[in-house]
């Protein structure tokens, strides 16, 4: 929704009809282009709320289905994911269904062992369905720092070879933005309008403003995490060491410990011929304060 975040309650005293126009309004007017849908919302009727319509109109980034539901609402619900949580990762004819619908899959492992992950993941394959993500999970609520083992999730990645990230129910954005340096693609974290409500999960789950600063720190991780970079710029170079004359050396003068020393900034000989340089003939008189040059000097073995 662009940099802001609005909150759309349904009110199911309206129809079905009432409530998807009067989104597809708040939609077109404030212009927004992402939809999350945080559950499934069914009117009594149990009619779906999401429909083709309102599909079209934006992006619906996240819909999530659980094991839950009817099994029959699969193929016929509008909805971009299905989530196995992870008390459902040993139920493999469970996994098999969704699987065999061919939507990606995200699959929590927070009561599971490797062998457990290998069975629930060979299923999704043995179905023909190879778009599954796992979630390195702790299965507390809330959970500690202490219990979150990140580590977990590079050798995870290494070892299932698939997109792995991470559902936390530890407060603030520590764990996420850790799992993300440590390579998570997803994150998961539970949401609440207001921790007042009460309920189960609402000691641990975040307010709006919390979890926006959340993703804007996330944001901020995959900005540090940048590149592989190798190789400095010219820029950076000039900011190292160069050979500068400390007193005015003539020609005939022999390069010394006594003549010659290294300053900032870099617009000359690098100090890595430094050694090479001492005992060498000056070729040109070189006043005090001046830079010597690669042409001042024999290069024996020329380093850079």
């Amino acid at each position: 929704m662009g940099n802001n975040t609005d909150i759309f309650e349904i009110d199911y005293d309206k129809s079905v009809q009432e409530e998807q126009n009067r989104l597809l309004a708040v939609i077109k007017h404030k212009k927004i282009d992402i939809v999350l849908f945080l559950n499934d919302f069914r009117f009594p009727d149990q009619t779906f709320f999401l429909n083709e319509t309102i599909a079209q109109k934006v992006d619906c980034r996240l819909w999530v289905w659980d094991a839950m539901h009817d099994i029959n609402d699969l193929k016929n619900h509008i909805y971009l994911y299905s989530k196995i949580y992870s008390f459902e990762i040993n139920d493999i004819p469970l996994i098999k269904q969704v699987a065999k619908v061919g939507k990606p899959i995200i699959m929590s492992t927070g009561v599971a062992d490797y062998n457990d992950i290998k069975i629930a993941l060979d299923a999704c394959y043995e179905m023909g369905n190879k778009d599954v993500s796992l979630l390195k999970c702790t299965s507390e609520y809330p959970a500690s720092l202490e219990q979150a083992n990140l580590l977990t999730i590079p050798d995870m990645i290494a070892t299932f070879k698939t997109v792995v990230g991470v559902s936390d129910h530890t407060m603030g954005s520590v764990v996420p933005m850790t799992s993300v340096a440590l390579g998570a693609r997803i994150v998961e974290k539970h949401f609440i309008l207001d921790r007042s409500l009460g309920g189960p999960d609402s000691s641990f789950s975040m307010e709006p403003q919390e979890f926006k600063k959340m993703v804007d720190d996330v944001r901020d991780v995959e900005s540090a995490l940048g590149g592989i970079k190798r190789e400095i710029s010219d820029r950076e170079r000039a900011k190292r060491r160069a050979i500068y004359a400390i007193v005015d050396i003539n020609p005939g003068d022999i390069f010394t410990v006594e003549n010659t020393k290294s300053f900032r900034p870099a617009d000359g000989l690098s100090p890595v011929y430094y050694e090479q340089m001492l005992g060498q003939i000056a070729k040109r008189y070189i006043p005090m304060g001046e830079p010597l040059q690669l042409s001042d000097i024999d290069i024996n073995n020329k380093i850079i």
